[in-house]
């Protein structure tokens, strides 16, 4: 597979880079100038979803891109998901990432998804994450690795039935896994629970607005009769008054009958309005305790709306029916079960796999170049590995270009896809020069029929390549991006 131009557009900005069919170098003498956007973009108009580097929408892009793929020219333009694949005079349109691993069967020509699906990991070593990627893991965005289904897929050993029931196994193990916990979860609670006569804070609160809301009525009817009252007596008086009556006393003098003469009228009223303004200034108190409490309810009604889901819960998963022994025993069965079908597919993925054994001697080969003897076992199911931990960022490092260079030895053994090898900044990790010189001569003497394409800040490597690309000032920006061939 061989990349032949990039072209980027967005409005009136348009890019082209050219690539030669062999070895390319893309290099800016500082970072942040857009190398790795370029290797992103490029993978991005293959069809894969690539994450962006910071600052760049890559969706607000429209890319085209010319590869080819054993002797197939394939034209690909990309506008968001809407992927459209021109080759031998047809086109076709795929809507991403729903058609994405149609699009790979197509592009590679390869129809086992189990090789498909981990050839990007084969041969795109990402900056940040493919340098550490050995055989299981990811390697950019949501895209995986799994040495396991690549071995599968090679030697043609279909293990879809079991893979199938260890999925579903997954499923209800997570189900069940999640009823031990409330299992769990329920004899806590019991223990903490509050009775059916209990209340929630909430609960105690709105008893108490309602026991002032019942006493400020209950005091302003009272407060409206002592008006009442009173209105009623004043009126009286003004009609006994304005009757004109006159009382002759025991020594024969005539009163006139009037507000002032009435005994006890004044009385009455200033007893009635004391009356009034002692149930007045209740009202008020009342009323200010209702507004302190409102004031409360409000300030922490989400607090306690949260708190009271999380009690109405608990009582329900208190009234639930869970015999966690039972669920424990079901749990056990189906691990165990699981590990039966792993073991099952790892004996079937394993058994009389002539890829297995020569990727395992490549890397053997690859590890004894880079100075890792005594670092890789002599025993096939190394290439299996999972111990990692304590091997040094540039153990790790070689490790990785090792492992990686055998899978793609291998698949164009099996395959004859010549993947091309993409290295993202190959130094680092505290790999030295000579390393570095030693992962180039494997390139030269094992891949030179594969487009190479690498991407760095230096450009003192020994290897000759047959275009460099560089990157002046942005990538996304007008600059000039010149080659030793020319301007592209």
């Amino acid at each position: 597979m061989i990349f032949k131009k990039l072209t980027i557009t967005e409005g009136l900005f348009k890019k082209e880079i050219a690539f030669d069919e062999k070895s390319n170098l893309i290099f800016s003498d500082k970072n942040s100038r857009g190398k790795t956007t370029l290797l992103r973009f490029m993978l991005y108009a293959l069809g894969y979803p690539i994450p962006m580097t910071k600052g760049i929408k890559i969706d607000k892009f429209q890319t085209g891109l010319e590869v080819n793929v054993n002797q197939r020219q394939m034209h690909l333009f990309r506008s968001a998901n809407i992927l459209t694949l021109r080759s031998d005079g047809k086109e076709t349109i795929f809507t991403l990432p729903v058609e994405n691993e149609d699009l790979l069967n197509v592009i590679y020509g390869i129809s086992d998804k189990n090789i498909t699906k981990n050839l990007l990991g084969s041969f795109y070593f990402d900056q940040e994450k493919g340098w550490t990627l050995l055989n299981r893991g990811t390697v950019i965005g949501k895209i995986k690795l799994n040495i396991e289904e690549l071995m599968r897929g090679l030697a043609k050993k279909n293990c879809d039935s079991l893979i199938d029931r260890r999925d579903a196994l997954s499923k209800q193990i997570h189900r069940y896994k999640t009823m031990f916990n409330i299992a769990e979860y329920k004899k806590q609670v019991s223990r903490e629970i509050m009775t059916d006569d209990g209340l929630t804070y909430n609960e105690e609160l709105e008893r108490a607005l309602n026991g002032l809301f019942y006493k400020r009525n209950a005091l302003e009817r009272e407060i409206g009769q002592i008006d009442s009252i009173i209105r009623q007596n004043n009126s009286f008086v003004k009609y006994i008054a304005g009757a004109r009556i006159v009382v002759v006393n025991s020594d024969g003098i005539e009163i006139p009958v009037t507000e002032n003469t009435i005994k006890g009228s004044p009385d009455n009223t200033q007893l009635t309005l004391a009356r009034k303004n002692i149930k007045l200034a209740e009202l008020s108190e009342i009323k200010g305790q209702i507004k302190n409490l409102s004031l409360k309810r409000k300030e922490t009604n989400l607090l306690w709306d949260v708190k009271e889901i999380v009690e109405k819960f608990d009582r329900d998963v208190s009234n639930m029916e869970i015999d966690a022994r039972a669920v424990e025993n079901i749990l056990k069965k189906l691990e165990q079960e699981k590990r039966d079908i792993n073991t099952q597919i790892e004996e079937l993925t394993r058994k009389d796999n002539e890829s297995i054994m020569r990727i395992h001697t490549d890397v053997l080969k690859y590890a004894e170049q880079l100075g890792l003897n005594e670092i890789v076992e002599k025993k096939e199911k190394y290439i299996f590995t999972r111990e990692l931990a304590g091997l040094s960022g540039a153990i790790l490092h070689k490790l990785v270009f090792a492992f990686k260079m055998a899978y793609i030895k291998e698949i164009a053994m099996v395959t004859e896809l010549k993947l091309p090898i993409i290295l993202d900044s190959p130094k680092g990790s505290e790999v030295d020069d000579e390393n570095i010189s030693a992962m180039m001569n494997i390139l030269k003497d094992d891949f030179s029929d594969h487009q190479i394409i690498l991407s760095s800040i230096f450009n003192d490597y020994q290897f000759d390549f047959n275009k460099i690309i560089e990157i002046k000032v942005k990538l996304m920006s007008d600059a000039i991006l010149a080659t030793n061939l020319g301007e592209v």
